[in-house]
């Protein structure tokens, strides 16, 4: 591992989502080797603009994203373990999580999703799910 990567990896990081402040650690984020060109390095880095949004709460930092918490948790835990959770089985967040994905640069995320519509071929709300076809959904 890089010495940049390591002294990056568990470095906090600061992030107001949908008006709940997450601390999340900045590796994640620089040089994910899942996702490599995400939207989020790019922000961090400072390619493309990031806001600042005032707290007092903090004394570094607070960088403002603009999504649904519930949406960035998915996102958040691909971009770390690569793995789908809530979105599985919720049909309106997997389709957030999906729009958000693609704003976001995260295509082998959005591939991920396609594939599990595409191996089921069927709505989630639709059709009930069993345990056997929601193990098949992971990455």
């Amino acid at each position: 591992m890089s010495r940049y990567k390591l002294e990056y990896s568990n470095k906090p990081l600061h992030l107001n989502v949908g008006g709940t402040v997450l601390t999340v650690s900045l590796g994640h984020f620089l040089h994910n080797e899942r996702e490599p060109d995400n939207l989020f390095e790019k922000m961090l880095t400072g390619e493309y603009p990031l806001y600042e949004t005032p707290s007092t709460a903090f004394p570094d930092k607070v960088f403002f994203v603009d999504c649904e918490l519930d949406v960035f948790k998915e996102i958040y835990n691909w971009l770390k373990y690569g793995t789908l959770g809530e979105s599985k089985t919720n049909e309106t967040l997997r389709i957030n999580l999906k729009n958000q994905a693609k704003t976001f640069h995260l295509s082998r995320l959005v591939n991920e999703l396609e594939k599990c519509e595409e191996e089921y071929g069927f709505s989630y709300l639709s059709t009930p799910t069993t345990n056997m076809n929601m193990m098949n959904c992971k990455n």
